[in-house]
């Protein structure tokens, strides 16, 4: 065996691909750098281990973080975890494919790769492919469906055509417009969607599969999310004695699912300060909760005394045309209810929803 005097053994030493034999504790150093700076986890050291033995420099690791942060990317540190062979790519291969990615008419693909690395390790002609491959099976704009779920870029079409026959077997008249819609029904297996729709049934939803149909992105709702919506909802109904349906209010306004329970609440102290007739109440809380929050809050700021609900919608409409900025918006809010403690309580659940920003 080949041995210095005082030195480890030979056998010991770690080979470096680029730098030959390195010194002794270096592959420690690497391994306290990479879970101690970079967040990885000692199980993925070892897998990283397994396929790169002396894993990567300290140096090399921080020039690729310099890198991704120069060009825009808010977390390399997540992204390496995610995808560890970008330590391999050069600055020039990531700089190429934000450029085709510009070039091929996506609008934000650092965005992109932050959400799914592993784009970096796709070729041009790979992606080209999958966006033709999209068109031909009658999606109108591949770009936006990958710009929203930038792993269908790993999908085979295998996978894709067998989604869209299996839709169509579970009644579904235009799986392709779904897709569209909500991407993400990609990555849902068939017996979660039979779940969302027997499930929907027992709730007491008429028609689950138009509910779908119209609305995909229920399919990404939690049973928690959609019985706690009820619920509130039939609460509301009680304290203000609203004669509205929970069911019936979900059925004809099914984004109101993706309404935060603290605008819904703040939606009905201002709709108990108008006293609408109940015989309306269902429709007024549908449109209230497809406007915009501050705007409605200005809007209820500037009421007069005999304005109506109806006055209310078309100035938050108003508002919301001006283009004031949130953080003008926010201070206009907070200036009026510091004046009228009286109405405090909506200006209170409206910060449960959407709290002041600390800064730092």
């Amino acid at each position: 065996m080949l041995e210095s005097k005082g030195s480890l053994s030979f056998s010991l030493l770690v080979v470096d691909r680029n730098k030959g034999f390195l010194p002794p504790g270096e592959i420690t150093k690497r391994e306290s750098f990479l879970r101690e700076e970079i967040g990885f986890s000692q199980e993925n050291i070892e897998k990283l281990k397994e396929r790169f033995s002396s894993l990567y420099s300290v140096e090399l690791i921080k020039s690729k973080v310099s890198f991704l942060e120069e060009h825009g990317f808010s977390n390399p540190n997540k992204m390496i975890q995610s995808l560890p062979s970008i330590l391999d790519l050069s600055f020039k291969n990531i700089e190429a494919k934000i450029s085709f990615l510009e070039e091929h008419g996506f609008s934000n693909p650092n965005k992109m790769i932050e959400l799914f690395p592993s784009i970096l390790s796709f070729g041009f002609e790979n992606i080209n492919d999958k966006i033709s491959g999209l068109k031909k099976r009658g999606f109108s704009n591949p770009n936006k469906m990958i710009e929203s779920l930038p792993t269908i870029l790993g999908y085979s079409f295998k996978n894709i055509d067998a989604k869209i026959s299996g839709l169509k077997e579970l009644e579904f008249s235009n799986p392709n417009k779904m897709i569209e819609s909500f991407p993400a029904i990609l990555c849902l297996g068939f017996k979660n969607i039979d779940t969302k729709i027997s499930g929907l049934k027992k709730l007491g939803f008429s028609n689950p599969n138009k509910m779908i149909e119209s609305f995909p992105s229920i399919l990404g709702y939690s049973f928690e999310n959609i019985d706690a919506k009820i619920e509130l909802l039939s609460k509301i109904n009680k304290i203000y004695n609203l004669n509205i349906n929970p069911i019936s209010i979900i059925e004809s306004n099914l984004s109101i699912l993706g309404v935060k329970f603290e605008k819904l609440i703040v939606i009905i102290r201002v709709l108990s300060d108008y006293q609408p007739k109940q015989i309306d109440i269902q429709r007024k809380i549908t449109t209230l909760s497809q406007i915009n929050i501050e705007s409605l809050l200005i809007s209820y700021s500037q009421r007069k005394t005999d304005s109506t609900i109806d006055d209310l919608t078309r100035e938050a409409r108003k508002v919301k045309k001006q283009k004031i900025s949130k953080e003008d918006k926010r201070k206009l809010i907070k200036d009026f209810f510091d004046k009228n403690p009286e109405s405090y309580k909506i200006y209170r659940d409206y910060l449960k929803g959407y709290p002041e920003k600390s800064v730092n």
